[in-house]
């Protein structure tokens, strides 16, 4: 398989993720992506949306790190928070839950598309080689950048619909209405 296939591939399974998300959330009416509950007994799912679009705004720094042939930009939370401590994650999480839960639902649901967009213009964006060289960034400690870019936000979101109990949610909410 050449690399332009595989690009085609991680393109292919982002547009595929992406209409899964959407069917997702099409899934669930405005009024109740505003019910506490959804990931955390307070996190509503727009909570939930913000959340993953703050990480997915990490995914797209690195692409942008790798178009520019340099290290990725410090996130939008405070510089001393760790991302690879586990600990520290939860105080980024607390961040990004507090700096976006008032917001309006329909600013936060905008975010989201327009990160969904910008991380497949930057995929596409990308030479081949720059997202499947697994020397290519060695700040990805031998990971190719598209995968490890994408995998890792695929896995977040899986991780929220399954485990963090959106769906559950969903299904526990429609017995209830």
């Amino acid at each position: 398989m050449d690399a332009e296939t595989t690009k085609a591939q991680l393109l292919a399974t982002l547009q595929a993720e992406h209409s899964a998300w959407l069917a997702l959330l099409a899934a669930i009416s405005e009024d109740r992506m505003l019910l506490p509950g959804a990931a955390a007994p307070e996190w509503t799912v727009k909570d939930v949306i913000a959340h993953l679009t703050a990480w997915r705004g990490r995914s797209c720094a690195r692409l942008q790190a790798g178009l520019r042939h340099t290290a990725p930009t410090q996130p939008p939370w405070p510089a001393e928070f760790d991302e690879n401590d586990a600990a520290e994650v939860n105080r980024i999480n607390t961040w990004i839950y507090q700096t976006n839960r008032d917001r309006p639902l329909a600013a936060v649901l905008h975010e989201s598309e327009a990160a969904w967009q910008q991380l497949a213009d930057l995929v596409s964006a990308l030479p081949a080689t720059d997202l499947l060289d697994t020397q290519r960034f060695v700040w990805l400690g031998g990971a190719p950048l598209g995968s490890a870019v994408l995998n890792a936000s695929f896995a977040h979101l899986h991780e929220h619909i399954q485990m963090l109990a959106i769906q559950g949610w969903l299904t526990l909410r429609s017995r209830v209405e």
